[in-house]
């Protein structure tokens, strides 16, 4: 132990030192690049450019799946990085969170195309009532939807329907 009580003694001037800040010491892009190469090629997926990957060096990983897969929307990106190393629950993960919306979805597109393969049983009703019909067909809208949106025409529907 040296008198200022320090239990590290220099032995010899110090003529360099590096603060490695980031964590990084030695430039590793090319096995970076080489490692997304084979991940991409063993998950059976054409591996970005090797320009693509170093912009992406150093992102946080759902950063760096939003920068290789832009197309991509942020529940696949989240499901990308959270499930990292395996892609197939990636993909179960996205599915998960996104098959509500896309049942729903689909869901009310079936109905709405329902409505217009049999639109000609409608052609009947009066013009409040058909596009009142047509503005509920998906199911989505409800009555009070069309109130809120416009009075003028739900109270018209109404007027109309009292006197059916």
């Amino acid at each position: 132990e040296d008198p200022e009580g320090s239990v590290f003694r220099i032995m010899s001037p110090v003529r360099l030192v590096i603060f490695d800040c980031d964590g990084t010491l030695v430039d590793s892009q090319a096995s970076i690049c080489r490692a997304m190469e084979e991940a991409c090629v063993a998950s059976k997926l054409e591996p970005p450019s090797r320009e693509a990957i170093r912009r992406i060096v150093g992102l946080s990983l759902v950063e760096a799946v939003a920068g290789l897969l832009p197309q991509a929307d942020g529940a696949l990106h989240r499901a990308v990085a959270e499930q990292a190393g395996d892609l197939p629950a990636a993909f179960q993960a996205f599915e998960a969170e996104r098959r509500p919306a896309s049942s729903s979805f689909q869901g009310a597109a079936a109905k709405s195309l329902d409505w217009y393969e049999n639109v000609a049983g409608k052609l009947h009703l009066d013009p409040v009532s058909f596009a009142y019909d047509y503005m509920r067909r998906t199911g989505k809208v409800g009555h009070d939807d069309i109130k809120q949106r416009d009075p003028r025409f739900a109270a018209a529907y109404e007027a109309v329907s009292a006197q059916a």
